[in-house]
């Protein structure tokens, strides 16, 4: 049963590489959503969008920190 429809709409989703990311991903694409996927982790970044894939959505990964606005790393955000 779809309780929302995102159909024609884009959902940026980040740290969507694992965990609540990766299930907001899968349910976003599930009710309708092209999906970015942002992580830190392209390895796991992919594992979403192709499971994304596997159910017939779209979607791409983008590797990103949003912790730092340079870009790098940080331990603590």
């Amino acid at each position: 049963m779809q309780k929302f429809d995102f159909t024609d709409k884009v959902a940026i989703v980040t740290g969507g590489g694992g965990g609540i990311g990766r299930a907001a991903s899968l349910t976003l694409c599930e009710n309708g959503a092209k999906v970015v996927v942002v992580d830190l982790s392209e390895e796991a970044g992919m594992v979403t969008v192709n499971k994304i894939k596997e159910k017939n959505g779209e979607a791409i990964f983008v590797k990103a920190d949003l912790c730092n606005e340079r870009g790098r790393h940080q331990e603590l955000c």
